[in-house]
């Protein structure tokens, strides 16, 4: 099982933290990670955006021809191929957070749970619930 996403914004948003938060969890649970940032160093508040694969195999191709999974925090030039575009604001990365744990089921009481994650729980557990 291999998973592609996509999440995207602007510099400020917080892209890049929650994407290596939600990395450093998939790699707790035990998957094979590739996370790339993709973004416009030379102009603040630029778009940015992170494709993350994860799978239980090894990844022999990081690259995403179609993401099962866009999730953007605002609106941004760049198209996107999924047939899961979500174009959300969240109150916080960590609530998004737990909006990803549940879109690809992931075993969150047991993320949650890591001492490493603990100070985020109030708020993954509202991405959860969502």
């Amino acid at each position: 099982m291999t998973k592609r996403i996509i999440i995207g914004g602007h510099g400020g948003q917080g892209i890049k933290f929650l994407s290596e938060m939600f990395c450093e969890m998939l790699i707790e649970e035990g998957y094979e990670v590739s996370l790339t940032l993709i973004y416009d160093a030379a102009i603040q508040g630029g778009e940015i955006y992170s494709n993350i694969v994860y799978s239980d195999k090894k990844i022999d191709n990081p690259v995403i021809d179609k993401a099962d999974l866009v999730l953007l925090f605002s609106e941004m030039k760049q198209e996107f191929n999924s047939d899961n575009i979500i174009l959300k604001e969240f109150e916080s990365n960590t609530i998004a957070l737990g909006f990803l744990i549940k879109f690809f089921k992931l075993d969150w009481s047991r993320i949650v749970s890591n001492s490493k994650f603990i100070d985020f729980r109030e708020d993954i557990n509202k991405g959860y619930a969502m």
